[in-house]
């Protein structure tokens, strides 16, 4: 039970530090994000000159603030739930069920992982029109995203099996 313990406490430490890093960086790409659109809007119907590349930025601000939000989501077990059912059962079901849906999430993140890493590096060659940046950019935030869903999945699982859930 030490190794357990130990892993669990590994875990806790690296999903909690993963998510105070995304909070961090969660705060200012909202406000870029933020920024772009109302630039964007700005100078389309006030100034009559619109920036181009805004439509752009604003799509890869959005994505990379939506994907690394989801991710705070599910540290925060603030994701979407169906817990008619878990409610109702005895709490050591209950617990187990908990398990088996954070280790489901945490295999998702690897997934979103794994396969948006893989069309990242399809896409590198490709290049935004106006920006010329690596449409890589664009898919990058599902790997990103899925290793910190993956991470926090793991730790959710192992902090209920431990009796620290819901």
């Amino acid at each position: 039970m030490i190794a357990g313990v130990t892993i669990a406490a590994a875990l806790a430490r690296a999903s909690n530090a993963a998510n105070r890093l995304t909070e961090h960086v969660l705060i200012p790409l909202t406000v870029v994000f933020v920024g772009i659109i109302f630039g964007a809007v700005f100078t389309r119907f006030v100034l009559h000159h619109p920036i181009v590349e805004s439509v752009e930025l604003g799509r890869l601000a959005f994505v990379w603030v939506m994907l690394l939000a989801a991710a705070v989501g599910v540290h925060r077990r603030a994701h979407v739930a169906v817990v008619a059912l878990r409610d109702r059962l005895p709490d050591r079901w209950a617990r187990r069920t908990e398990v088996v849906v954070h280790l489901i999430s945490a295999v998702f993140g690897t997934m979103m992982c794994f396969y948006g890493g893989e069309l990242a590096a399809k896409v590198w060659g490709t290049s935004f029109p106006t920006l010329g940046w690596s449409q890589a950019w664009l898919y990058l935030p599902l790997a990103v995203s899925g290793m910190l869903i993956a991470l926090h999945g793991l730790h959710l699982a192992a902090d209920t099996v431990q009796g620290h859930s819901r």
